[in-house]
């Protein structure tokens, strides 16, 4: 039983003695590979965004004293709750 055991044992460890030297296989390939991609350049310029449209001028409204453009709201419909 004791001969078991210690079979059992030393197989554990060997396999857990390869996960271990994988997984440090792997972080020195990501490392390297991490260090293999050059930085980008710091002098790219960068293109600026087109500038915004002007807003659009609606129709003059001709209630406007002297037709300043001035859009005069108007109520079209009923307002619940007010006496219409």
């Amino acid at each position: 039983m004791k001969m078991r055991t210690r079979t059992a044992l030393a197989l554990s460890g060997g396999a857990a003695a390869l996960v271990l030297a994988g997984l440090v296989a792997l972080a020195v390939v990501v490392v390297l590979l991490a260090a293999a991609i050059p930085p980008p350049p710091t002098s790219a310029r960068v293109t600026p965004a087109p500038p915004a449209p002007a807003a659009v001028a609606g129709p003059l409204d001709a209630a406007a004293p002297g037709g300043t453009g001035v859009h005069i709201a108007r109520l079209t419909g009923c307002i619940g709750g007010l006496n219409c």
